[in-house]
C-alpha cells in the first residue's frame, strides 16, 4: 500500500495527550501514512463495548489495512501481545478476547509479539504496538515480528446463552444515541427463534415483535416505549423514539436481556 492505513481504537479519551504521542510516532516513522481514529471515548477497560466498536468500524478498509486497538491493554505485559491477520488486514492488540470475537476461529495467522525492553511499560501502545505497525507498513513479513500462535484467548461468556425456553443475549454496546445494542443479530435470533412467539419484558412494557423503524404507535398516537428493532450493523437493538434507552432502561455492556420463547 503506498500510503498506508493506520486505524486507532482506543480507551485513552480526548482530553489527554496519549493520541498525538502515538500520532507522532507513526507520521515520523512510516511516508505518507494515513492515521484514521476510530475511536478514544470507548469505556475504560471495556472490551465488550470495543469489540463491537472494532467489528464494526474497522473491518471495512482496504486490504493491507493496520488497526491498532489499545482497551484493557495489561500494563504489567503479562498478557499476550498479539498481531492477528484477518480478511487481509492487521489487528495489533492484546489477546484479551478482543481478537477472538472480532476475528473468530477464521483468522489466516496470528503471532505472539516478541517483547523487548520499552521505555515507558505502562504505555504499549507507544512503545510496542507503534513499532510493530511501522515495522508492518514498511513491508516487514509478520514472522519476523513474533512466534506463532495457533489459537486465540476466546471469551463464550459473551455470546448468547439458549436454556430452555430462555435466551440470554449479553448487551454489548450503546451507541450515541443510547440505543441499547445486543450481542446478537437478526438472522441468528431467527435461527433460535425458529418462528416461535416471543416476549421481553422490560420496565412496564411487553415486546413480541421487531419493529422496522424507531416510531411505534398505537391509533395513531405516538408511544414513548421501548422497542426492538435491527441497527444498520445487522444486530438487533433496543431503543427508544428520540431518547435513550440506555438512560431509560440501565443497561451496559455485559448485562444481560432476558427473551422468553413461547
Amino acid at each position: 500500500m503506498e500510503s498506508p492505513i493506520i486505524t486507532l481504537t482506543t480507551d485513552w479519551g480526548q482530553q489527554d495527550f496519549f493520541a498525538g504521542m502515538v500520532k507522532g510516532k507513526l507520521f515520523g516513522g512510516i511516508p505518507n501514512v494515513r492515521v484514521v481514529d476510530i475511536a478514544h471515548n470507548l469505556p475504560a477497560f471495556n472490551t465488550a463495548h470495543a469489540t463491537f466498536v472494532v467489528k464494526h468500524g474497522c473491518l471495512g478498509f482496504p486490504k493491507g489495512t493496520i488497526h491498532i486497538i489499545d482497551v484493557d491493554t495489561n500494563a504489567s505485559l503479562s498478557d499476550n501481545l498479539v498481531v492477528v491477520e484477518h480478511q487481509g488486514q492487521f489487528l495489533i492488540c492484546c489477546d484479551n478476547g478482543i481478537p477472538a470475537l472480532v476475528c473468530g476461529r477464521d483468522f489466516d495467522r496470528a503471532v505472539v509479539i516478541k517483547k523487548e525492553s520499552a521505555e515507558h511499560p505502562t504505555f504499549v501502545a507507544l512503545d510496542i504496538f507503534c513499532d510493530v505497525a511501522i515495522r508492518l507498513a514498511l513491508g516487514s513479513p509478520l514472522e519476523t515480528i513474533g512466534t506463532p500462535l495457533e489459537n486465540l484467548n476466546e471469551t463464550p461468556t459473551w455470546q448468547p446463552i439458549m436454556n430452555g425456553n430462555r435466551l440470554e443475549i449479553p448487551v454489548a454496546y450503546a451507541d450515541s444515541y443510547g440505543n441499547v445494542m445486543l450481542n446478537i443479530t437478526r438472522d441468528e435470533f431467527e435461527k433460535y427463534r425458529q418462528g416461535r412467539p416471543f416476549e421481553i419484558t422490560i420496565l412496564d412494557a411487553t415486546i413480541n415483535k421487531i419493529e422496522d423503524t424507531y416510531i411505534l404507535k398505537s391509533d395513531g398516537i405516538m408511544m414513548n416505549t421501548p422497542i426492538l428493532t435491527t441497527s444498520a450493523t445487522g444486530y438487533l437493538q433496543i431503543a427508544f423514539f428520540r431518547d435513550s434507552a440506555q438512560r431509560m432502561l440501565g443497561y451496559s455492556p455485559n448485562d444481560k436481556l432476558i427473551v422468553w420463547f413461547r
